[in-house]
């Protein structure tokens, strides 16, 4: 929905359009149609691939460990 941010309706609208999909993808055991919330820490987001994240991530606990 990038760059399209300002034709959506504003929170809670789009989470009672999708209730139905929500449930039926909860029904079949499928996550593909489920919200992951990420609450007040979104400003914290890093826009990477997931194997370069953890990798990042696992570096700055060494780093981290490593110091102390």
């Amino acid at each position: 929905m990038a760059g399209r941010e300002d034709e959506l309706p504003p929170f809670p609208i789009p989470n009672g359009l999708t209730g139905p999909l929500r449930r039926d993808s909860a029904a079949q055991n499928n996550p593909d149609y489920l919200p992951l919330w990420a609450g007040q820490a979104y400003a914290l987001n890093r826009g990477m691939p997931a194997a370069e994240l953890v990798e990042v991530l696992a570096n700055e606990a060494a780093a981290l460990l490593n110091a102390g």
